[in-house]
């Protein structure tokens, strides 16, 4: 498409004319062409960029009037329309460029306006059971979708804010530059106004995903937004009013539902959602040093924080709850006799001068766990391992590093947890309490598809982000009010009404295991085998020989194609949620009772088994899922008390020898257990091997069975050479060098089967002549004649 002449003419005019009444008709030219799908050379566009910012700067300085708004809803349009290329408008990226679309944004004046008077919740008293009924939480629902503040921003504005985050997304420099513009106003207008939208109903989207594009970096922002709380508070009022629709069948349809100016509540959440993960985890990398009289939110009765060093000191009769032992924890000292066969026998003296004294203290404990999960290097996950959003995102991932989870560098301290302890709980509560599955909505191309655990819902994955960031030890802030181990929302008893304590797994784990279930069952069906399988040969087939389900997930993802990167992200911070859970006492015996049960089917290997536990042990051997197997791996050896030894027992030592070579922990092959009353346990597969039968070994092969061995032999021979496993010849190849073994045809077959009859009808032959002479010489001794002359 060409270039419409008010291009040229706009262009030509001096920076005062292009203020005045008379440059509205070519710029409104130009955006016309450029909303119809006129595309500017990267010279005319950088060279127009220039142009609006200069006169969107001179306009920012002018009184209202209507011929200034006209010049603003035109100005800020036609550059988020060039913003969405990256070539030719990298002034906007720069530091004037940024600066003059914070101004044109409004965010200074976002930052003086007033709050609303907040709506007063719904009060508890007002049901005598204290139990909402429905009339309840639609009161409830409605005063929420009140207390939303409506969108501040005028239409210029808007359209300012949405080109900046065109530009922070499309240009990673200006990420850099971002954080430096707004710290050069001391006042932090723009910054204030920034979090003052965060509740706002249309605005709430744009001000969540710049303050993300702004948290993606580190930087002094970082803790100036944390330790001032607002942030937080914003992000915390959201969710909570969030959950209240949610909790409304009458309302909850509204969620998702959204004009072109006032996107849905759920995606505004989303946005928040990755703020919120973005935010914690640049805190915990870098926090900043506590300003003289900053005070947490803590119980004096709980603990007593120590502002210089973080420690926690747990007040007298305080419940300490991690790593408790199992008598304490309620778990059975029984129960999954095979992964704790061993416990009873006296340690080696030399593990016990070499290790640390044991602690009754639990934070003592949760550090010495967490340091021996440190000290494991994996080459199975990556540090720069990035989540794909809808839109290109900035390189922070909800499982950016493998040390996510304890006090590791990038885990929040107990410390800093306290200042976005105000998030944990409406997070929780979202992780489990939004449905898993959204339908597919139709478009013109394809009709509406039904829900599936292929593509599980992004906004519950948006919410077990941020919860990878609190520290394991958790519980030891406030007790129950954030406990892990929770139930969300909370259990009734039926027997006296009370409200029942969490424990074993809580809400959180069973929610964990059902989406790790779905998306199991879904990309890597147990019952069915691939349409085209990567193990099986062109012999195999020609043999007729096929595989049997389960199969390995990696013969189901497709080769080339981003499907493991896709299940890598959605399955990645489920298994590391589930390795943070089975550090805890009371969940590890839970999870070991699920998956690991005393009297569990061995007839099978592990890997063999249609079950949860199956898909664990095979996801761990997979090679395309990295850091789903890393995850997985550390998961199952939570669970057998981190002992090389118990994981052998519990999967096998094929399958678990690759996942403590990694860790450097590789063992032996244990030896077979051998016993008279019950059939043995094979070390290698963990299934009991078959009952032997003399007969069936002292049965000879048959030809048949001696071919197909032969050439079993001879495929295993040839690769492991190629594999540089051995070194030996193999033998079938030193015969045929040696003459003693020839290739075969047809027509070499044929002859020897003819050399057979004529050596066979020749030994008949000879037979017979040889009975011939006997007959005659017994004659002619009968007749008294010499048998000589016979």
């Amino acid at each position: 498409m060409a270039a419409p002449p008010a291009l040229d003419r706009f262009l030509a005019l001096s920076p005062d004319a292009r203020t005045q009444p008379e440059a509205l008709a070519p710029l409104s030219q130009v955006l016309q062409a450029c909303a119809q799908g006129f595309q500017p050379a990267p010279e005319q566009r950088r060279k127009l960029v220039a142009a609006l910012l200069a006169t969107g700067n001179k306009l920012a300085d002018q009184g209202d009037s209507p011929t200034r708004s006209s010049f603003l809803a035109l100005v800020c349009t036609l550059l988020k329309i060039l913003g969405r290329s990256p070539a030719g408008t990298e002034e906007l990226g720069r530091s004037d460029g940024v600066r003059v679309l914070l101004r044109l944004g409004g965010l200074p004046r976002i930052a003086d306006l007033r709050k609303p008077a907040q709506t007063p919740p719904l009060a508890d008293n007002d049901n005598d059971d204290n139990d909402h009924d429905d009339e309840d939480e639609r009161a409830a629902a409605e005063r929420a979708i009140d207390s939303f503040e409506a969108d501040p921003l005028s239409q210029p504005e808007a359209e300012a804010l949405r080109c900046l985050a065109n530009t922070l997304t499309l240009h990673p420099s200006a990420r850099e530059v971002f954080p430096a513009v707004l710290l050069a106003d001391e006042a932090r207008k723009a910054l204030h106004g920034l979090v003052r939208m965060l509740g706002c109903r249309g605005a709430g989207f744009l001000a969540g995903r710049l303050l993300f594009l702004l948290t993606s970096l580190p930087s002094d922002l970082i803790a100036e937004i944390a330790l001032d709380g607002a942030c937080v508070a914003a992000l915390q009022q959201f969710a909570e009013q969030y959950l209240t629709i949610l909790r409304s069948p009458a309302h909850a349809a509204q969620l998702s539902t959204g004009t072109p100016a006032n996107p849905p509540l759920s995606d505004i959440l989303r946005e928040h959602l990755k703020l919120a993960y973005n935010l914690m985890l640049q805190y915990s990398r870098a926090p900043a040093s506590v300003p003289e009289g900053f005070s947490r939110p803590s119980s004096p009765s709980r603990q007593t924080l120590s502002p210089p060093t973080g420690e926690v000191e747990s007040a007298p009769g305080a419940k300490k709850r991690f790593w408790r032992t199992r008598e304490k924890s309620g778990g059975s000292t029984t129960s999954s006799p095979d992964l704790n066969r061993d416990e009873a026998s006296p340690p080696d003296e030399a593990e016990a001068s070499t290790s640390p004294p044991r602690s009754k203290s639990p934070l003592a404990f949760a550090k010495r766990v967490v340091g021996a999960v440190k000290s494991s290097s994996s080459p199975n996950y990556s540090p720069n391992t990035t989540p794909k959003e809808s839109s290109p995102q900035p390189p922070a991932a909800p499982y950016a590093s493998q040390q996510t989870e304890g006090n590791s560098p990038d885990s929040l301290s107990l410390t800093s947890a306290h200042l976005f302890l105000p998030l944990f709980q409406p997070y929780l509560a979202l992780s489990v309490s939004l449905p898993l599955l959204v339908p597919v909505p139709a478009t013109p191309l394809s009709p509406a598809a039904p829900p599936s655990f292929k593509d599980p819902s992004p906004l519950v994955r948006a919410a077990l982000n941020p919860l990878l960031n609190f520290p394991l030890e958790l519980e030891e802030l406030s007790g129950w009010s954030t406990s892990w181990l929770q139930y969300v929302p909370s259990r009734i008893s039926s027997e006296d009404g009370t409200v029942l304590r969490g424990g074993g797994i809580g809400s959180l784990g069973e929610r964990l295991l059902e989406l790790l279930r779905g998306v199991c069952d879904a990309y890597f069906p147990p019952d069915r085998v691939p349409d085209e399988p990567k193990l099986l040969t062109k012999r195999d087939r020609e043999h007729g020989r096929a595989l049997e389900p389960p199969c390995a997930p990696d013969e189901w993802i497709p080769t080339g194609e981003s499907v493991a990167s896709k299940i890598d992200e959605i399955l990645g911070p489920v298994v590391l949620l589930l390795r943070k859970l089975s550090m805890l006492g009371e969940a590890q015996f839970v999870f070991r009772e699920l998956l690991f049960p005393p009297h569990r089917d061995r007839s099978l290997p592990v890997d063999r088994h249609p079950t949860l536990t199956g898909h664990l042990v095979r996801l761990l051997s997979s090679v395309l899922l990295r850091n789903t197997s890393f995850g997985v791996g550390e998961f199952l050896y939570n669970l057998c008390d981190r002992s090389p030894e118990h994981l052998v027992r519990a999967i096998g030592y094929g399958v678990a020898s690759g996942f403590l070579q990694n860790r450097g922990e590789l063992i032996p092959p244990p030896a077979g257990e051998d016993a008279d009353d019950s059939p043995s346990v094979n070390p290698i597969t963990g299934a009991y091997d078959p009952p032997s039968n003399p007969a069936d070994d002292e049965a000879p092969m048959s030809d048949a069975e001696k071919e197909r061995e032969a050439e079993r032999l001879y495929t295993l021979f040839d690769r492991m050479a190629r594999t540089g496993v051995i070194s030996a010849e193999n033998p079938v190849d030193r015969a045929r060098a040696e003459g003693r073994l020839q290739e075969t045809s047809d027509e070499r077959e044929a002859e020897l089967d003819r050399l057979r009859r004529e050596e066979d009808e020749l030994e008949k032959e000879v037979e017979r002549d040889m009975r011939e002479w006997k007959e005659r010489r017994r004659r002619a001794t009968e007749q008294g004649k010499d048998p000589a002359q016979v």
